[in-house]
């Protein structure tokens, strides 16, 4: 069995435990923060996110043969600043084309880019 702990600011967020059976995860009891995981159609872990109470995400961490890899700051900055951009993209009217809304996050990423 593998088990990883994740820690923000020193505290720790939440235990992640995979085994060939299965895997589980358990929140930190009164942590403010929010867990987020994804797998792959494996079932194998891809990525595990600590995020705010607001539900901005604080740490992130891809996983890497097996390991929880820390993502750097400067990606986590970028992504923060394209936040707002993406809400407004994701929950307004669908009045445009797929290949529209490919045109927007395609100059969305260029910004983040600059």
């Amino acid at each position: 069995m593998q088990v990883q702990q994740l820690y923000h600011a020193g505290a720790r967020v939440g235990i992640l435990a995979v085994s060939p059976e299965g895997s589980s995860i358990a929140t930190e009891a009164g942590s403010p923060f929010a867990l987020d995981v994804e797998y792959d159609a494996a079932r194998q872990l891809k990525y595990a996110g600590i995020l705010s109470p607001a539900g901005v995400v604080v740490d992130a961490f891809v996983c890497t043969n097996g390991v929880l890899v820390p993502v750097p700051n400067a990606a986590l900055d970028a992504a923060a600043e394209m936040a707002p951009d993406v809400k407004k993209l994701m929950f307004r009217e669908r009045k445009r084309s797929p290949e529209q809304f490919h045109q927007e996050v395609d100059r969305m990423v260029r910004k983040a880019d600059k």
